[in-house]
């Protein structure tokens, strides 16, 4: 999403993709603790200042540390939603609506394919490869045929 302030366009942030400090001072700014933040994203009655808090978080992305009351006494930022969440968006709303043919989601299958069927549409696996063993100019060792002396003193 990109948000244009004061005729410039930039890049716009929300809670889990602001710095964290911006985020701290969002919060010691309005006095909204994170969970209250969080929950007015979902809240239409409450999107203007929501709208204002990306405004305020992106501007301290960017490195500019503008003051609550000062993001409140501009003018509304306009938000640009990108293209992918515009083809995302609408891929909702068509499915929502019932598809484009007006039929509806296509229900999923519930029956669990057999583990048979599996098997037979893999093919075998192949042999592994035998390398050659490296011929070592010594013996190999058998371990030692006496017993330890811990072992012979218990």
């Amino acid at each position: 999403m990109r948000i244009t302030i004061e005729g410039q366009t930039i890049r716009a942030v929300n809670l889990t993709t602001a710095p964290g400090r911006a985020v701290m001072a969002l919060q010691q700014q309005t006095g909204y603790g994170l969970e209250e933040i969080a929950a007015m994203g979902e809240d239409t009655a409450r999107q203007t200042e929501c709208n204002k808090m990306i405004e305020f978080l992106s501007e301290h992305n960017r490195g500019r540390f503008v003051t609550w009351d000062e993001v409140l006494d501009r003018p509304l930022p306009a938000m640009i939603p990108d293209k992918d969440e515009i083809a995302r968006a609408e891929a909702a709303e068509a499915e929502a609506e019932g598809g484009a043919d007006g039929e509806g989601p296509t229900p999923a299958s519930t029956d669990s394919p057999s583990v048979d069927a599996d098997l037979a549409d893999e093919p075998a696996p192949a042999k592994p490869a035998r390398t050659r063993k490296s011929s070592s100019s010594t013996k190999t060792s058998r371990g030692s045929t006496s017993k330890s002396r811990a072992a012979s003193s218990q």
